[in-house]
């Protein structure tokens, strides 16, 4: 999918005016595979994922929706979480939707 197809969460009606990616700091995606779902959180400033709306989001994919939640940190650092409650650190070069 290229930038002018992606829309992000916010765009399909999730989250309101404060949680744009321009004052979150953070842009959220669902992805829906052939095998499961992820939820993903992008930073888009640096520690951006420790503020309010990056953990409710986190909070919800893990425990509401059950799925695993892709961090997605700057400078280069990917992490799942997963909602029975460990982690796996990605390296940059693997791809995790295979």
């Amino acid at each position: 999918m290229g930038c002018q197809e992606f829309r992000c969460q916010l765009l399909a009606g999730y989250g309101d005016e404060t949680d744009r990616p321009d004052k979150s700091k953070v842009v959220i995606d669902y992805i829906e595979f052939a095998d499961g779902k992820i939820l993903s959180i992008w930073e888009v400033t640096e520690s951006a994922i420790n503020r309010r709306f990056a953990r409710e989001v986190t909070s919800f994919g893990l425990e509401t929706l059950r799925i695993p939640v892709v961090h997605a940190l700057l400078p280069d650092e990917k992490t799942v979480l997963f909602p029975d409650g460990t982690r796996r650190n990605i390296l940059p070069e693997e791809d995790i939707t295979h």
